[in-house]
């Protein structure tokens, strides 16, 4: 006879399908975490793929862009006297072409390091209409040239805001640019003022204004209010995102309002820093000196070591050094180099970063700074790595000094005169 209670019987019927559902629910949980987990994997791995490509298209950029540029400056300069107008007009278009190609690069790279949240920020406590007035400098010619009034009026005390210098000149340089690019009369106008701890700038112009349609995409990357084939202005959509992103990573505010032919007003707000501007016990970078090397080192000329393997670039290497007449020994991989500097002692070493054989240029330069008779002598990276934030990481991982590509004689001759004296 079964003496089984049959409300037991249900009861473990129950608890099997709960179980059994809870198994269900479990596994399907561990799948779901481990789909999310791949995708994060491959999120990671395309984001990695995503900046070694973008890094390696701005090294590939920067490289000719060198050459170019700096050939096309010197050209310039040494014929203008035998140039007619037409002639001197294109050395002009094609300088201004590279450096759009320049900025451009230097965008993209920084849309890239935004968007991975890989941008470095150096915060200090800066005087706030100093960086203003250094950004509205930047835009007398173009607005001169445009035949457009600069009018400037500042709140005049020396507030503070705690910025990344150079990231703030380059977010504010944007929005100036863009108020001369969209003005063809009338004025552009930029006001500084401290609110309730706030520090405002406020800049308008008196240009073309954005229709209201297009008032939400403002600050959207690759966009821009007049697209299509029959677009009349240039750029690529990315200065009032970056300006945008950069304000904001730096504790500020950002906005904007206009009207469709009546013009634009950019507000930008920062908290005030209290704390005072230190440079005690900071390296402080020496004065740039202006007067050629050849004057200053009559007594003995001084030598550097290139260690570059681009043929183009060593050639516009050694024609900078000759016209500032520093002599130079050259060697194309690391361990070539070494071996020049067994019979050699420069006073410098111009090293390149990416070599196609052999050691990396950093590899080469701890390997020379081991050297108890090569320690004093300073090692420059000169190289198309250009993104925001390798200039430090090359000065941490060693080197004395940085040059980035495209760079001119003024360049050099600053460098050398900084680095040799």
């Amino acid at each position: 006879m079964d003496n089984r209670d049959p409300m037991n019987d249900l009861k473990i019927d129950v608890l099997k399908r709960r179980l059994d559902e809870q198994k269900s629910l479990w596994k399907a949980t561990l799948n779901i975490l481990d789909d999310a987990n791949k995708a994060r994997k491959a999120l990671e791995r395309s984001d990695r793929l995503k900046n070694v490509f973008l890094s390696m298209v701005s090294h590939e950029l920067r490289t000719p862009l060198n050459v170019v540029l700096g050939y096309i400056d010197i050209l310039s300069k040494d014929l203008k006297s035998l140039l007619n107008e037409e002639k001197q007009e294109m050395f002009d278009s094609i300088l201004q072409g590279g450096e759009r190609l320049k900025k451009l690069v230097d965008d993209i790279m920084d849309i890239s390091q935004i968007e991975a949240n890989q941008m470095k920020f150096n915060m200090q406590p800066n005087e706030a209409d100093n960086l203003v007035k250094k950004c509205m400098n930047d835009i007398v010619i173009p607005a001169r040239n445009k035949d457009i009034d600069i009018i400037e009026k500042y709140h005049g005390d020396k507030t503070r805001i705690k910025v990344d210098k150079l990231r703030f000149l380059h977010a504010l340089g944007n929005i100036l640019q863009n108020a001369i690019k969209f003005t063809h009369k009338g004025s552009v106008s930029i006001t500084t003022e401290v609110k309730k701890s706030v520090y405002i700038i406020t800049v308008k112009d008196t240009g073309i204004g954005i229709r209201k349609d297009f008032m939400p995409y403002m600050f959207a990357l690759f966009r821009q209010q007049d697209e299509g084939y029959t677009r009349k202005y240039e750029g690529a959509g990315l200065g009032l995102h970056i300006s945008q992103r950069l304000f904001t990573s730096m504790g500020g505010k950002i906005n904007v309002e206009s009207k469709e032919g009546q013009g634009t007003t950019f507000t930008i707000s920062l908290p005030v820093s209290n704390k005072e501007i230190i440079t005690e016990g900071k390296k402080i970078s020496p004065p740039i000196i202006e007067k050629p090397l050849e004057i200053k080192y009559k007594r003995k000329k001084k030598s550097v070591l290139i260690l570059e393997d681009n043929p183009p670039t060593v050639d516009y290497i050694q024609f900078l050094l000759r016209r500032i007449q520093v002599s130079y020994i050259i060697a194309n991989t690391g361990e070539k180099a070494l071996e020049l500097l067994e019979d050699n002692s420069p006073d410098g070493m111009l090293i390149d970063i990416s070599l196609a054989e052999g050691m990396s240029g950093i590899e080469f330069m701890k390997k020379v700074k081991k050297q108890e008779r090569f320690k004093n002598i300073p090692v420059v990276a000169v190289t198309a790595h250009a993104m925001k934030g390798q200039r430090e990481e090359f000065i941490e991982a060693g080197f004395d000094d940085y040059l980035p590509k495209p760079f001119t004689l003024k360049d050099v001759r600053e460098l050398l005169t900084r680095t040799l004296t």
